[in-house]
Protein backbone atom coordinates (compact mmCIF):
# COMPACT_ATOMS: atom_id res chain seq x y z
CA UNK A 1 0.00 0.00 0.00
CA UNK A 2 1.65 3.21 -1.17
CA UNK A 3 0.14 6.55 -0.12
CA UNK A 4 1.47 9.89 -1.41
CA UNK A 5 0.01 12.12 1.32
CA UNK A 6 -2.01 10.91 4.34
CA UNK A 7 -3.96 8.04 5.86
CA UNK A 8 -6.67 9.54 8.08
CA UNK A 9 -9.36 7.77 10.17
CA UNK A 10 -8.82 4.56 8.23
CA UNK A 11 -8.23 0.86 8.62
CA UNK A 12 -5.56 -0.64 6.37
CA UNK A 13 -4.69 -4.32 6.09
CA UNK A 14 -1.94 -5.56 3.80
CA UNK A 15 0.05 -8.74 3.27
CA UNK A 16 2.79 -6.47 1.93
CA UNK A 17 4.17 -3.20 3.26
CA UNK A 18 2.48 0.14 3.91
CA UNK A 19 4.37 3.28 2.87
CA UNK A 20 3.26 6.87 3.42
CA UNK A 21 5.76 8.76 1.34
CA UNK A 22 5.32 12.43 2.24
CA UNK A 23 2.44 12.66 4.69
CA UNK A 24 1.10 11.47 8.03
CA UNK A 25 -0.66 8.51 9.56
CA UNK A 26 -3.53 9.95 11.60
CA UNK A 27 -6.12 8.26 13.88
CA UNK A 28 -5.87 4.99 11.98
CA UNK A 29 -5.32 1.30 12.44
CA UNK A 30 -2.76 -0.34 10.14
CA UNK A 31 -1.94 -4.04 9.91
CA UNK A 32 0.96 -4.62 7.56
CA UNK A 33 2.88 -7.87 7.31
CA UNK A 34 6.01 -6.34 5.74
CA UNK A 35 6.19 -3.28 7.96
CA UNK A 36 5.23 0.40 7.92
CA UNK A 37 7.23 3.35 6.69
CA UNK A 38 5.91 6.88 7.15
CA UNK A 39 7.02 10.49 7.17
CA UNK A 40 5.13 11.27 10.39
CA UNK A 41 2.84 9.26 12.68
CA UNK A 42 0.15 11.00 14.72
CA UNK A 43 -0.76 14.57 15.65
CA UNK A 44 -1.29 16.28 18.99
CA UNK A 45 -5.02 16.82 18.38
CA UNK A 46 -6.03 13.31 17.19
CA UNK A 47 -6.44 9.90 18.76
CA UNK A 48 -3.40 7.58 18.74
CA UNK A 49 -2.65 5.24 15.86
CA UNK A 50 -2.48 1.48 16.29
CA UNK A 51 0.13 -0.18 14.08
CA UNK A 52 0.61 -3.93 13.85
CA UNK A 53 3.53 -5.24 11.81
CA UNK A 54 4.82 -8.70 10.94
CA UNK A 55 1.26 -10.03 11.11
CA UNK A 56 -0.71 -11.14 8.04
CA UNK A 57 -4.36 -10.22 8.67
CA UNK A 58 -5.39 -11.52 5.25
CA UNK A 59 -3.82 -14.92 5.91
CA UNK A 60 -5.45 -15.04 9.35
CA UNK A 61 -8.89 -14.38 7.83
CA UNK A 62 -8.30 -16.95 5.11
CA UNK A 63 -7.33 -19.56 7.69
CA UNK A 64 -10.42 -18.71 9.75
CA UNK A 65 -12.63 -19.03 6.66
CA UNK A 66 -10.91 -22.30 5.81
CA UNK A 67 -11.50 -23.68 9.32
CA UNK A 68 -15.14 -22.56 9.32
CA UNK A 69 -15.74 -24.19 5.94
CA UNK A 70 -13.98 -27.38 7.06
CA UNK A 71 -15.99 -27.51 10.30
CA UNK A 72 -19.19 -27.02 8.31
CA UNK A 73 -18.32 -29.89 5.94
CA UNK A 74 -17.44 -32.15 8.86
CA UNK A 75 -20.77 -31.26 10.46
CA UNK A 76 -22.59 -32.21 7.26
CA UNK A 77 -20.70 -35.51 7.09
CA UNK A 78 -21.54 -36.23 10.74
CA UNK A 79 -25.23 -35.54 10.08
CA UNK A 80 -25.21 -37.87 7.08
CA UNK A 81 -23.44 -40.60 9.05
CA UNK A 82 -26.11 -40.25 11.74
CA UNK A 83 -28.79 -40.56 9.07
CA UNK A 84 -27.05 -43.66 7.69
CA UNK A 85 -27.11 -45.21 11.17
CA UNK A 86 -30.87 -44.66 11.11
CA UNK A 87 -31.06 -46.41 7.75
CA UNK A 88 -28.97 -49.26 9.14
CA UNK A 89 -31.26 -49.69 12.15
CA UNK A 90 -34.35 -49.63 9.91
CA UNK A 91 -32.78 -52.17 7.58
CA UNK A 92 -31.93 -54.50 10.48
CA UNK A 93 -35.55 -54.28 11.64
CA UNK A 94 -36.73 -55.12 8.12
CA UNK A 95 -34.35 -58.09 7.92
CA UNK A 96 -35.83 -59.43 11.15
CA UNK A 97 -39.34 -58.96 9.75
CA UNK A 98 -38.29 -60.75 6.54
CA UNK A 99 -36.92 -63.69 8.55
CA UNK A 100 -40.10 -63.93 10.65
CA UNK A 101 -42.41 -63.63 7.62
CA UNK A 102 -40.44 -66.21 5.67
CA UNK A 103 -40.80 -68.55 8.65
CA UNK A 104 -44.57 -67.93 8.75
CA UNK A 105 -44.84 -68.56 5.00
CA UNK A 106 -42.83 -71.80 5.16
CA UNK A 107 -44.71 -73.05 8.21
CA UNK A 108 -48.09 -72.27 6.64
CA UNK A 109 -47.15 -74.04 3.40
CA UNK A 110 -45.80 -77.06 5.30
CA UNK A 111 -48.89 -77.30 7.50
CA UNK A 112 -51.13 -77.00 4.44
CA UNK A 113 -49.23 -79.86 2.83
CA UNK A 114 -49.65 -81.96 5.99
CA UNK A 115 -53.40 -81.19 6.12
CA UNK A 116 -53.83 -82.20 2.47
CA UNK A 117 -52.11 -85.46 3.29
CA UNK A 118 -54.62 -86.05 6.09
CA UNK A 119 -57.50 -85.39 3.70
CA UNK A 120 -56.05 -87.83 1.19
CA UNK A 121 -55.73 -90.43 3.93
CA UNK A 122 -59.39 -90.15 4.94
CA UNK A 123 -62.08 -92.26 3.28
CA UNK A 124 -64.61 -90.23 1.35
CA UNK A 125 -67.48 -91.49 3.48
CA UNK A 126 -70.34 -89.42 4.93
CA UNK A 127 -68.89 -89.92 8.39
CA UNK A 128 -65.67 -88.14 7.38
CA UNK A 129 -67.20 -85.24 5.43
CA UNK A 130 -67.36 -82.88 8.42
CA UNK A 131 -63.71 -83.48 9.27
CA UNK A 132 -62.70 -83.17 5.61
CA UNK A 133 -64.63 -79.89 5.35
CA UNK A 134 -62.90 -78.53 8.47
CA UNK A 135 -59.50 -79.60 7.12
CA UNK A 136 -60.21 -77.84 3.82
CA UNK A 137 -61.12 -74.66 5.70
CA UNK A 138 -57.87 -74.97 7.62
CA UNK A 139 -55.98 -75.26 4.30
CA UNK A 140 -57.71 -72.07 3.10
CA UNK A 141 -56.65 -70.25 6.30
CA UNK A 142 -53.09 -71.52 5.97
CA UNK A 143 -52.97 -70.45 2.30
CA UNK A 144 -54.32 -67.04 3.35
CA UNK A 145 -51.59 -66.74 5.97
CA UNK A 146 -48.94 -67.74 3.43
CA UNK A 147 -50.27 -65.23 0.89
CA UNK A 148 -50.44 -62.47 3.51
CA UNK A 149 -46.83 -63.24 4.52
CA UNK A 150 -45.79 -63.15 0.86
CA UNK A 151 -47.34 -59.70 0.35
CA UNK A 152 -45.67 -58.39 3.49
CA UNK A 153 -42.38 -59.92 2.34
CA UNK A 154 -42.66 -58.11 -0.98
CA UNK A 155 -43.28 -54.85 0.87
CA UNK A 156 -40.27 -55.45 3.13
CA UNK A 157 -38.03 -56.21 0.17
CA UNK A 158 -39.24 -53.05 -1.55
CA UNK A 159 -38.53 -50.96 1.56
CA UNK A 160 -35.10 -52.59 1.90
CA UNK A 161 -34.24 -51.70 -1.69
CA UNK A 162 -35.33 -48.09 -1.17
CA UNK A 163 -33.25 -47.82 2.01
CA UNK A 164 -30.19 -49.30 0.31
CA UNK A 165 -30.60 -46.84 -2.59
CA UNK A 166 -30.90 -43.94 -0.14
CA UNK A 167 -27.82 -45.19 1.75
CA UNK A 168 -25.90 -45.37 -1.53
CA UNK A 169 -26.98 -41.80 -2.26
CA UNK A 170 -25.73 -40.70 1.15
CA UNK A 171 -22.41 -42.44 0.49
CA UNK A 172 -22.03 -40.42 -2.71
CA UNK A 173 -22.71 -37.23 -0.74
CA UNK A 174 -20.13 -38.21 1.88
CA UNK A 175 -17.55 -38.93 -0.82
CA UNK A 176 -18.19 -35.51 -2.40
CA UNK A 177 -17.96 -33.75 0.99
CA UNK A 178 -14.79 -35.63 1.91
CA UNK A 179 -13.27 -34.56 -1.41
CA UNK A 180 -14.09 -30.94 -0.53
CA UNK A 181 -12.51 -31.48 2.90
CA UNK A 182 -9.35 -32.76 1.22
CA UNK A 183 -9.27 -29.63 -0.97
CA UNK A 184 -9.63 -27.37 2.09
CA UNK A 185 -6.92 -29.26 3.98
CA UNK A 186 -4.61 -28.89 0.99
CA UNK A 187 -5.48 -25.19 0.76
CA UNK A 188 -4.65 -24.76 4.45
CA UNK A 189 -1.31 -26.52 3.99
CA UNK A 190 -0.50 -24.22 1.08
CA UNK A 191 -1.42 -21.11 3.08
CA UNK A 192 0.70 -22.20 6.05
CA UNK A 193 3.60 -23.13 3.74
CA UNK A 194 3.34 -19.75 1.97
CA UNK A 195 3.38 -17.97 5.33
CA UNK A 196 6.45 -19.97 6.38
CA UNK A 197 8.24 -19.17 3.12
CA UNK A 198 7.30 -15.49 3.35
CA UNK A 199 7.89 -14.34 6.93
CA UNK A 200 6.76 -10.88 7.91
CA UNK A 201 8.89 -7.87 8.75
CA UNK A 202 7.91 -6.49 12.19
CA UNK A 203 9.33 -3.04 11.56
CA UNK A 204 8.13 0.58 11.68
CA UNK A 205 10.32 3.33 10.18
CA UNK A 206 9.50 7.00 10.82
CA UNK A 207 11.54 9.56 8.93
CA UNK A 208 9.96 12.52 10.75
CA UNK A 209 8.25 12.27 14.12
CA UNK A 210 6.11 9.70 15.91
CA UNK A 211 3.89 11.11 18.66
CA UNK A 212 3.37 9.68 22.15
CA UNK A 213 0.65 7.05 22.75
CA UNK A 214 1.21 5.49 19.34
CA UNK A 215 0.74 1.72 19.87
CA UNK A 216 3.10 -0.52 17.92
CA UNK A 217 2.47 -4.27 17.90
CA UNK A 218 4.62 -7.07 16.54
CA UNK A 219 3.72 -10.75 16.28
CA UNK A 220 4.76 -11.47 19.87
CA UNK A 221 5.10 -8.16 21.69
CA UNK A 222 4.00 -4.55 21.71
CA UNK A 223 5.04 -1.14 22.94
CA UNK A 224 3.45 2.26 23.37
CA UNK A 225 5.53 5.28 22.44
CA UNK A 226 6.01 7.35 25.59
CA UNK A 227 7.51 10.55 24.19
CA UNK A 228 7.92 12.40 20.96
CA UNK A 229 10.48 10.49 18.91
CA UNK A 230 12.16 11.54 15.68
CA UNK A 231 13.85 9.56 12.92
CA UNK A 232 13.08 6.24 14.55
CA UNK A 233 13.11 2.57 13.64
CA UNK A 234 11.08 0.12 15.72
CA UNK A 235 11.92 -3.57 15.34
CA UNK A 236 10.55 -6.61 17.13
CA UNK A 237 13.57 -8.58 18.31
CA UNK A 238 14.13 -11.92 20.01
CA UNK A 239 15.91 -11.30 23.28
CA UNK A 240 19.10 -13.21 24.10
CA UNK A 241 21.18 -13.70 27.22
CA UNK A 242 24.70 -12.38 27.70
CA UNK A 243 26.14 -15.57 26.24
CA UNK A 244 23.90 -15.28 23.17
CA UNK A 245 21.31 -17.89 24.15
CA UNK A 246 17.69 -17.29 23.13
CA UNK A 247 15.38 -16.34 26.01
CA UNK A 248 12.22 -16.98 23.98
CA UNK A 249 11.15 -13.44 24.82
CA UNK A 250 10.41 -10.77 22.24
CA UNK A 251 10.46 -7.03 22.62
CA UNK A 252 10.11 -4.04 20.35
CA UNK A 253 13.31 -2.03 20.32
CA UNK A 254 13.82 1.55 19.23
CA UNK A 255 16.80 2.62 17.14
CA UNK A 256 17.62 5.90 15.46
CA UNK A 257 17.94 6.17 11.69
Amino acid sequence: VIVEKEIVDSEVESSGACRIINGKLISSRVVSKMGVQAKNIGTEMTSPNVIRVGHDAFLEKELEKNKAALDDLKGQISAIEEKKEGFKAKNLDLQKQITDLAHVQDRSQLEAKEVRAKIDALDQTPDNQLEISELKEKIKELNRQAKDAELKLDDCFEQTEKIENMADGQDLKVNALESQCDDLIEERKNLVAWASDNPGKPQVIVEGAVLPETLIKGKHSETRVKELTRRARFNETLCTSEDGQSLNIYEIRLNNI
